[in-house]
């Protein structure tokens, strides 16, 4: 499991109909995948060597393989990022800025209410000791980080740029009102993340031009569960 943060900004401040599309339940976005028998077959021989009181009908039903115009697969939402989520509001990730004309208990916030770029000087310091000691350095003592020095490298290819991302407040997605999902990557279980390089960059970039474009839609701030 994951959770991660999403901005859902909306002209309606409707962010439920926004988000709808993005639910791996929803079925109104289902399509159906085919896998064929064989293939299940096999998969289920692999699987009960570890669960021998399964029979076969009871993979069939728990892995939702269903047979489909004389195809064995199953449906699913390919954009499906989420399975529930909750509304945090202004709490979450970033500030209000204190000039923001909005009542306290008024919950429709819009983008320009809010400080999307808070600086912190101690995420300054600890992106730099990080790079200083266990990519640049040979100190791994303090750092159990699962990645490798490479991955570091790879991702972010220079001790500035790991700096400006690690100090940098991001959501890991955003909606824009037009209902397109902006993100770098596909959140999987445990935080993991299948984004390149290349996909983070992008994804800042296409973030840092929709904060400063003139639009002022409605924002909520969700954290997302997968």
């Amino acid at each position: 499991m994951s959770h991660f943060a999403v901005a859902v900004f909306s002209d309606d401040a409707d962010f439920a109909r926004l988000l709808a599309p993005y639910n791996e339940a929803n079925e109104n976005y289902f399509v159906f995948q085919p896998v064929g028998m064989e293939k299940i077959r096999s998969d289920f021989e692999k699987f009960k060597k570890e669960n021998p009181s399964w029979t076969f009908d009871m993979y069939l039903k728990a892995y939702n393989y269903v047979e489909h115009e004389g195809q064995w697969g199953y449906f699913h939402n390919p954009n499906g990022f989420w399975d529930w989520y909750s509304l945090d509001g202004r709490e979450y990730m970033y500030d209000v800025k204190a000039d923001a004309d909005i009542d306290e208990y008024d919950w429709n916030y819009r983008k320009n209410d809010y400080d999307w770029y808070p600086q912190n000087d101690v995420d300054v310091e600890e992106a730099e000791e990080f790079w200083d000691t266990y990519i640049a350095g040979d100190e791994k003592e303090g750092y159990p980080s699962i990645w490798s020095k490479q991955y570091y490298i790879d991702l972010y290819k220079t001790k500035e740029q790991y700096i400006k991302e690690m100090s940098r407040t991001l959501p890991w997605a955003f909606i824009t009102p037009d209902g397109v999902w902006h993100s770098a990557g596909r959140c999987g279980w445990f935080a993991c993340s299948d984004e390149t390089a290349e996909d983070a960059d992008r994804y800042a970039k296409e973030w840092d031009e929709w904060i400063a474009s003139d639009a002022n839609p409605y924002v909520n701030l969700v954290d997302c569960h997968i």
